[in-house]
Protein backbone atom coordinates (compact mmCIF):
# COMPACT_ATOMS: atom_id res chain seq x y z
CA UNK A 1 0.00 0.00 0.00
CA UNK A 2 1.02 3.32 0.06
CA UNK A 3 2.83 3.11 3.23
CA UNK A 4 5.23 0.55 2.11
CA UNK A 5 2.99 -2.39 4.15
CA UNK A 6 2.27 -5.32 1.99
CA UNK A 7 -1.35 -6.37 1.44
CA UNK A 8 -2.59 -9.69 1.90
CA UNK A 9 -6.24 -10.12 0.41
CA UNK A 10 -8.10 -12.79 0.58
CA UNK A 11 -11.50 -12.62 -1.94
CA UNK A 12 -14.37 -15.07 -2.06
CA UNK A 13 -17.46 -15.08 -4.11
CA UNK A 14 -19.48 -16.22 -1.17
CA UNK A 15 -19.91 -16.08 2.50
CA UNK A 16 -16.91 -18.37 4.01
CA UNK A 17 -16.52 -18.88 7.80
CA UNK A 18 -13.00 -20.21 7.04
CA UNK A 19 -11.20 -17.62 4.71
CA UNK A 20 -10.19 -15.79 7.81
CA UNK A 21 -8.09 -19.10 8.39
CA UNK A 22 -6.95 -19.22 4.65
CA UNK A 23 -5.94 -15.44 4.68
CA UNK A 24 -3.62 -16.25 8.24
CA UNK A 25 -1.97 -18.96 6.37
CA UNK A 26 -1.08 -16.33 3.41
CA UNK A 27 -0.03 -13.76 6.36
CA UNK A 28 1.98 -16.22 7.89
CA UNK A 29 3.97 -17.05 4.75
CA UNK A 30 4.18 -13.90 3.84
CA UNK A 31 5.51 -12.60 7.30
CA UNK A 32 8.40 -15.52 7.60
CA UNK A 33 9.60 -14.39 3.97
CA UNK A 34 9.37 -10.67 3.80
CA UNK A 35 12.50 -9.69 4.01
CA UNK A 36 12.63 -11.82 0.81
CA UNK A 37 9.74 -10.71 -1.12
CA UNK A 38 11.34 -7.06 -0.19
CA UNK A 39 14.44 -7.82 -1.92
CA UNK A 40 12.71 -9.02 -4.73
CA UNK A 41 10.49 -6.14 -5.47
CA UNK A 42 12.71 -3.34 -4.14
CA UNK A 43 10.98 -1.08 -6.44
CA UNK A 44 7.80 -1.19 -4.18
CA UNK A 45 9.43 0.33 -1.08
CA UNK A 46 8.38 -2.27 0.97
CA UNK A 47 8.80 -1.55 5.14
CA UNK A 48 10.13 -4.89 6.68
CA UNK A 49 9.38 -3.70 10.24
CA UNK A 50 5.45 -4.05 9.44
CA UNK A 51 2.93 -6.66 9.59
CA UNK A 52 1.86 -7.04 6.66
CA UNK A 53 -2.15 -5.96 6.18
CA UNK A 54 -4.66 -8.37 5.89
CA UNK A 55 -7.56 -7.69 3.72
CA UNK A 56 -10.58 -9.79 3.65
CA UNK A 57 -13.52 -9.41 0.97
CA UNK A 58 -16.50 -10.99 0.66
CA UNK A 59 -20.48 -10.14 -0.17
CA UNK A 60 -20.88 -11.19 3.56
CA UNK A 61 -19.36 -12.25 6.64
CA UNK A 62 -20.97 -14.25 9.63
CA UNK A 63 -20.96 -13.31 13.43
CA UNK A 64 -18.20 -15.96 13.92
CA UNK A 65 -15.32 -14.73 11.50
CA UNK A 66 -16.33 -11.47 13.00
CA UNK A 67 -15.47 -12.53 16.09
CA UNK A 68 -12.33 -14.70 15.05
CA UNK A 69 -11.20 -11.63 13.92
CA UNK A 70 -11.58 -9.57 17.24
CA UNK A 71 -8.66 -11.45 18.64
CA UNK A 72 -6.19 -11.11 16.30
CA UNK A 73 -3.31 -9.29 17.29
CA UNK A 74 -3.75 -5.08 17.82
CA UNK A 75 -0.49 -4.80 15.37
CA UNK A 76 -1.96 -6.52 12.53
CA UNK A 77 -4.27 -4.50 10.36
CA UNK A 78 -7.04 -6.06 9.30
CA UNK A 79 -9.77 -4.94 6.84
CA UNK A 80 -13.07 -6.59 6.15
CA UNK A 81 -14.88 -5.39 2.79
CA UNK A 82 -18.37 -6.44 1.47
CA UNK A 83 -19.41 -5.97 -1.92
CA UNK A 84 -22.10 -5.81 -3.82
CA UNK A 85 -22.62 -6.59 -7.57
CA UNK A 86 -25.19 -3.93 -8.46
CA UNK A 87 -27.03 -4.04 -11.96
CA UNK A 88 -29.16 -0.97 -13.10
CA UNK A 89 -32.00 -2.05 -15.49
CA UNK A 90 -31.56 1.26 -18.16
CA UNK A 91 -27.85 1.08 -18.29
CA UNK A 92 -25.17 -1.20 -19.68
CA UNK A 93 -22.98 -0.83 -17.13
CA UNK A 94 -23.20 -3.46 -13.92
CA UNK A 95 -21.25 -1.63 -10.87
CA UNK A 96 -19.33 -2.98 -8.33
CA UNK A 97 -20.06 -1.60 -4.57
CA UNK A 98 -17.66 -1.99 -1.80
CA UNK A 99 -18.45 -1.27 1.93
CA UNK A 100 -15.93 -1.41 4.42
CA UNK A 101 -16.74 -2.95 7.96
CA UNK A 102 -14.81 -1.95 11.29
CA UNK A 103 -14.40 -4.23 13.68
CA UNK A 104 -12.51 -3.90 17.19
CA UNK A 105 -9.83 -5.61 18.45
CA UNK A 106 -8.80 -7.06 21.50
CA UNK A 107 -5.01 -6.71 22.66
CA UNK A 108 -2.51 -9.84 22.31
CA UNK A 109 0.97 -10.55 23.38
CA UNK A 110 3.79 -10.65 20.73
CA UNK A 111 5.70 -13.42 20.56
CA UNK A 112 9.27 -12.16 21.36
CA UNK A 113 11.92 -13.62 19.11
CA UNK A 114 14.38 -16.01 20.49
CA UNK A 115 17.81 -14.72 21.87
CA UNK A 116 20.93 -15.72 20.21
CA UNK A 117 21.55 -18.80 23.15
CA UNK A 118 18.31 -20.01 22.83
CA UNK A 119 18.76 -20.31 19.01
CA UNK A 120 22.45 -22.23 19.59
CA UNK A 121 20.86 -24.70 21.76
CA UNK A 122 19.19 -26.44 18.69
CA UNK A 123 22.17 -27.22 17.63
CA UNK A 124 23.49 -30.44 19.14
CA UNK A 125 27.26 -30.39 18.18
CA UNK A 126 29.37 -28.03 20.06
CA UNK A 127 31.79 -27.40 17.17
CA UNK A 128 28.71 -26.44 14.91
CA UNK A 129 27.64 -23.91 17.53
CA UNK A 130 31.28 -22.52 17.85
CA UNK A 131 31.20 -21.98 14.21
CA UNK A 132 27.61 -20.32 14.56
CA UNK A 133 28.58 -17.81 16.78
CA UNK A 134 31.76 -16.73 15.10
CA UNK A 135 30.28 -16.56 11.84
CA UNK A 136 28.23 -13.93 13.31
CA UNK A 137 30.88 -12.58 15.35
CA UNK A 138 33.14 -12.41 12.17
CA UNK A 139 30.57 -10.74 10.10
CA UNK A 140 30.01 -8.28 12.75
CA UNK A 141 33.70 -7.52 12.57
CA UNK A 142 34.16 -6.55 8.95
CA UNK A 143 32.11 -2.80 9.38
CA UNK A 144 30.18 -0.65 11.45
CA UNK A 145 27.66 -0.89 9.20
CA UNK A 146 26.86 -4.83 10.09
CA UNK A 147 23.51 -5.34 11.64
CA UNK A 148 22.49 -8.39 12.99
CA UNK A 149 18.72 -8.57 13.31
CA UNK A 150 16.56 -11.00 15.21
CA UNK A 151 13.86 -13.35 13.11
CA UNK A 152 11.55 -16.09 14.83
CA UNK A 153 13.90 -18.53 13.49
CA UNK A 154 17.34 -17.56 13.27
CA UNK A 155 19.20 -14.02 12.36
CA UNK A 156 19.38 -11.48 9.63
CA UNK A 157 22.44 -10.02 8.62
CA UNK A 158 22.67 -6.95 6.95
CA UNK A 159 24.96 -4.24 5.71
CA UNK A 160 23.52 -0.72 5.08
CA UNK A 161 20.16 -1.73 5.38
CA UNK A 162 20.64 -4.27 2.70
CA UNK A 163 19.91 -8.01 3.70
CA UNK A 164 23.83 -9.82 2.72
CA UNK A 165 22.87 -13.40 4.47
CA UNK A 166 20.38 -15.22 6.41
CA UNK A 167 21.84 -17.32 9.49
CA UNK A 168 19.07 -20.19 10.63
CA UNK A 169 20.35 -23.09 13.01
CA UNK A 170 19.55 -26.81 12.21
CA UNK A 171 20.45 -30.03 14.82
CA UNK A 172 23.24 -31.02 12.53
CA UNK A 173 24.41 -27.39 10.90
CA UNK A 174 24.24 -23.74 10.92
CA UNK A 175 22.58 -22.67 7.37
CA UNK A 176 23.47 -19.27 5.47
CA UNK A 177 21.59 -18.31 3.04
CA UNK A 178 23.22 -15.58 0.58
CA UNK A 179 24.23 -14.50 -2.91
CA UNK A 180 26.41 -17.19 -4.89
CA UNK A 181 28.77 -16.06 -8.27
CA UNK A 182 25.99 -16.02 -10.09
CA UNK A 183 24.39 -13.49 -7.91
CA UNK A 184 21.23 -15.97 -7.36
CA UNK A 185 20.03 -16.48 -4.06
CA UNK A 186 21.46 -20.19 -2.30
CA UNK A 187 21.39 -21.73 1.11
CA UNK A 188 24.35 -23.54 2.33
CA UNK A 189 25.14 -25.71 5.30
CA UNK A 190 28.25 -25.49 7.30
CA UNK A 191 29.17 -28.50 8.92
CA UNK A 192 33.11 -27.71 9.29
CA UNK A 193 35.14 -25.07 9.62
CA UNK A 194 36.41 -25.85 5.46
CA UNK A 195 32.63 -24.79 4.07
CA UNK A 196 32.73 -22.24 6.95
CA UNK A 197 36.08 -20.52 5.60
CA UNK A 198 34.78 -20.54 1.72
CA UNK A 199 30.99 -19.12 2.76
CA UNK A 200 32.36 -16.31 5.08
CA UNK A 201 34.91 -15.59 1.70
CA UNK A 202 31.65 -15.68 -0.14
CA UNK A 203 30.29 -13.10 2.36
CA UNK A 204 32.77 -10.76 2.14
CA UNK A 205 32.87 -10.41 -1.31
CA UNK A 206 29.11 -9.59 -1.00
CA UNK A 207 29.69 -7.22 1.53
CA UNK A 208 32.38 -5.09 -0.63
CA UNK A 209 30.08 -5.72 -4.25
CA UNK A 210 26.99 -3.97 -1.87
CA UNK A 211 29.50 -1.27 -0.80
CA UNK A 212 30.65 -0.72 -4.71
Amino acid sequence: DSNGTIVVAELKVIEDSNMLLQGLDYFDFISEKIEGFARLHSKFNIDVEKYPRLMLIAPNFSPTMINRCKWLNPDIKISLLVYQYVTFPDNNDDTLIFIPQEISVNPTVLKKPPELTELLTYIKSEAIRDLAKNILKDTEAISKEITIDPLQWGKSVKHKGSVIYYWEPRQTCIRVSTYNDEGEWESINITDKEIYEKVFEKIKTNIKNKSA
